[in-house]
């Protein structure tokens, strides 16, 4: 998966998505960071956050499979 599509697929989440150097952010709707998608190291976090734990467990669940997806598309 592209940044493109994965931003589009966030974005059906009702959140926003940046790409940075290394790392991909996503926030919620109010500009918190809900996960980190660091690519150089091949790894997805989102506990570190503690606006994670305020997303419904079907959001945490779609956004985990999505980054996956991107990591492993990044890793190409």
């Amino acid at each position: 998966m592209k940044f493109e599509e994965l931003k589009q697929e966030v974005a059906k989440l009702g959140l926003t998505t940046r790409q940075f150097p290394a790392r991909t952010v996503i926030f919620d709707k109010s500009g918190f960071v809900v996960m980190s998608v660091w690519t150089d190291f091949s790894r997805v976090v989102e506990s570190d956050y503690p606006k994670w734990n305020e997303l419904p467990n079907k959001v945490q669940r779609r956004l985990i499979k999505l980054s996956e997806d991107y990591v492993i598309e990044e890793e190409k």
